[in-house]
């Protein structure tokens, strides 16, 4: 980002950054009855637009994300949490649906510091859609509870996309677009006058990606802020039941977040990340519930397809009980999504993970705080011995072993793939080999959940699902025969020498 001394209205600003901060503040200033915001909010929305035009400029395949984070990381402390987070949102939201529950920024603020980000973000977007107008053929006035932008001609995303005015008139009141009688207007609003930072404020460079030489917890903090969006991004289709891969990522977020900071746990507050896993755990357990019955039916529904017409019959006991207890797992669910207790992870989660260096155990003896490179190789190979642990007991242990197995498989993908950023092309090599005996292990603790599953539902005798768990436990045959050669790819020297060259290399 620019540095505080480049970033006022000079000759080294470049100009969509300059024209895109004057016209959010000319409006700011010309709307101040409409929009209600303390003078102390016009600051706030000089930085947003700062970092959302320079997020574009550098060509961020997603700018509401990245300026986004480039707000989150500034930690001048003229900037409390909260008015860091109602800025770090008015960014967030300068996309055309507006999800309010699935921004972390957002999730934990007060509702009058929500109601302020929403008003900054709607003076940020208007803004942004004027930006290819001079300021010699805009005016903004503000008359009787109305506002009006008066232009020489209206541009042509105003037909094509009426977000920005939906999102005033929504949030700040009554706004109408109106082409000028004359041009230039001396009379215009001067959108050109000088700005600049208030002391200390400096906006920061922040990739999408995690970096080697970036501060090991703070890259580790956005990237759990990306993990934790993908959670809530699924939260309304799982209450909406509107597709089972909705709860099935859902639950894969939860996974990922809870690895992630078991590996990092190190360089936080224990007793914090403690209470998040625990948060997780709880929501996971749930979301195990329905996944379980929605794997079994899908497979179910895939065996009948196969069976002749006359035997298909013998599976509609076990459908319907597979059905029912779907139904009230899903319901238990939706319960624990409806709990204080979720609501209070939820909110204290998102502060966690939108606060720059709040729960950060003690520095090393360097007093030097450690980056991804500097960490991420004993953490990686930690979970590598972890796996490679049940060399000697896998292949023929007993089930519970081969769960285990893929638990601590699971922990090293999810490792890899949250530092994959940092790692790069290499990941792919990683990850590919270690996928498939993940899915193999899988395809067999399927077939057990399954056999335990039928077996609580009462129905152990019932022909239909005995014939099924005949053809399953064929089908887990099948998967036992491939899973040497697969463990080999993993636990082979070629897999070992990979890793060691993925490490050498950060």
């Amino acid at each position: 980002m620019l540095p505080v001394e480049d970033s006022s209205n000079s000759p080294h600003t470049p100009e969509p950054v300059r024209v895109l901060v004057s016209h959010a503040l000319a409006l700011f200033d010309a709307t101040t009855v409409a929009h209600r915001l303390s003078p102390e909010q016009r600051d706030g929305l000089m930085f947003a637009a700062v970092c959302y035009a320079v997020a574009r400029q550098v060509d961020a395949s997603r700018p509401e994300i990245a300026g986004r984070d480039a707000v989150l990381a500034t930690t001048h402390d003229s900037l409390t949490p909260e008015q860091r987070c109602v800025i770090a949102s008015a960014v967030a939201f300068q996309r055309a649906r507006l999800r309010r529950r699935r921004e972390p920024a957002f999730l934990w603020l007060s509702p009058h510091a929500q109601a302020t980000a929403l008003r900054l973000s709607a003076l940020l977007m208007l803004a942004d859609a004027l930006r290819e107008i001079p300021a010699t053929a805009l005016r903004i006035t503000h008359a009787d509870g109305a506002t009006t932008i008066s232009v020489a001609e209206i541009p042509a995303g105003f037909a094509v996309d009426t977000t920005p005015v939906e999102r005033w008139q929504r949030y700040i009141g009554p706004l109408q677009i109106a082409e000028l009688t004359s041009y230039p207007l001396e009379s215009a609003s001067d959108t050109t006058r000088a700005w600049e930072f208030p002391a200390g404020w400096k906006p920061v460079s922040v990739p999408l990606e995690l970096q080697a030489t970036e501060s090991l917890t703070e890259g580790i903090r956005r990237i759990l802020c990306h993990q934790f969006e993908r959670l809530l991004a699924r939260e309304r289709a799982v209450r909406a039941d509107e597709d089972t891969e909705d709860v099935h990522q859902m639950r894969v977020a939860t996974r990922r977040l809870r690895a992630s900071l078991q590996v990092v746990a190190a360089f936080f507050d224990s007793q914090q990340i403690i209470r998040f896993r625990g948060g997780l755990r709880r929501i996971a357990a749930a979301l195990g519930s329905v996944r379980d019955g929605d794997v079994l039916l899908d497979h179910l529904q895939r065996y009948q397809e196969f069976m002749p017409e006359p035997a298909r019959d013998s599976l509609h006991r076990l459908l319907a009980a597979v059905t029912r207890d779907r139904a009230k797992a899903r319901q238990t669910l939706l319960t624990r999504l409806d709990t204080p207790d979720y609501a209070r992870f939820t909110r204290a989660f998102a502060s966690f993970l939108t606060t720059p260096g709040v729960g950060i155990a003690p520095l090393p003896s360097t007093e030097v705080p450690p980056r991804v490179r500097d960490a991420v190789g004993s953490l990686l190979w930690r979970r590598y011995e972890e796996l490679r642990s049940f060399e000697t007991v896998l292949i023929d242990g007993p089930e519970e072993i081969q769960h285990q197995a893929r638990i601590a498989g699971k922990h090293l993908r999810y490792s890899i793939e949250c530092f994959a950023e940092a790692i790069g092309e290499p990941t792919t090599g990683l990850l590919e080999p270690l996928s498939t005996l993940l899915t193999t292990l899988g395809e067999l603790q399927d077939e057990v959940t399954a056999r335990r599953y039928l077996a609580e539902l009462g129905l152990a005798d019932d022909p239909g699902a005995q014939a099924y768990l005949v053809s399953r436990s064929a089908e887990r045959a099948a998967w036992r025969a491939a899973l040497p050669g697969q463990w080999v790819q993993v636990v082979g020297p070629t897999y070992r020498g990979l890793l060691l060259e993925v490490l050498a290399a950060l």
